[in-house]
């Protein structure tokens, strides 16, 4: 996981009492912290930073808080950014609307610093492990690519040695290949006991937020059941090994 003081959270709320609270504990908790008070001051501040993660206030003049996190997973620039809904115990807030719509979290006032620091943590944690897990995926696609490159330049040497009756030099072109192939062959062979680290760390958030949030959304509970997370966690190692 990435270090707290490398991570930027956008605050937006249009209640001082609530942005000094937020912003005073963050920065005392190493994050770098931007802030905006409305809708329209936080799509101006996202053009200049991509913050790691969004405190976002649903009741808010103007654009609440559900119309802007539809508008942040609308842009291919802003949709990943995980956002943390904050709402008023005394709000009649739809939260299944709020996660549907692809907010990852809640956290209600009064705010309880303790309680906001540890779902932070957590949803950054998620957040910095996808993007090393997509990473990898990226550089091993990479390197699969340069496999089936020279494999298919096998091929064709083969072809061309076979019609020129040239088998004689058939042995060297195998081995200058076969030298070829090795770096994305060692490549996906070193990184299999990253991605095999890197699932162990994503299953170990699923049982964080499993110990954190014993009775999630209904939507969530459903989906959990539907793919079978208790098995998921079971059989992803045994696959991987």
């Amino acid at each position: 996981m990435l270090s707290s003081q490398q991570s930027e959270i956008l605050i937006v709320d249009d209640v001082p009492v609530n942005i000094k609270l937020l912003y005073d504990f963050l920065q005392q908790s190493d994050y770098k912290v931007s802030i905006a008070k409305n809708a329209e001051s936080a799509f101006k501040k996202l053009r200049k930073i991509v913050p790691d993660l969004i405190l976002l206030d649903i009741m808010m003049p103007g654009m609440d808080g559900f119309e802007v996190c539809k508008k942040l997973k609308q842009n291919p620039q802003t949709r990943d950014i995980p956002v943390i809904f904050m709402t008023a115990l005394t709000d009649e807030v739809d939260k299944v609307q709020g996660l549907s719509i692809g907010a990852v979290d809640y956290i209600t006032k009064p705010i309880h610093p303790d309680e906001v620091l540890a779902r932070i943590k957590v949803h950054l944690t998620l957040r910095h492990t996808q993007m090393q897990l997509l990473n990898e995926i990226t550089e091993r696609k990479q390197a699969e690519r340069e496999l089936q490159h020279a494999l298919n330049e096998l091929q064709r040497a083969q072809i061309h040695l076979v019609h020129n009756e040239k088998m004689s030099s058939l042995g060297q072109l195998v081995a200058g290949v076969a030298h070829e192939i090795n770096n994305p062959v060692n490549f996906i062979h070193a990184n299999l006991h990253h991605a095999e680290r890197y699932a162990e760390d994503l299953l170990e958030i699923i049982r964080l937020y499993k110990h954190y949030v014993p009775t999630p959304p209904k939507e969530v509970l459903d989906r959990m059941e539907e793919l079978d997370v208790d098995y998921l966690e079971q059989d992803l190692v045994k696959i991987l090994n």
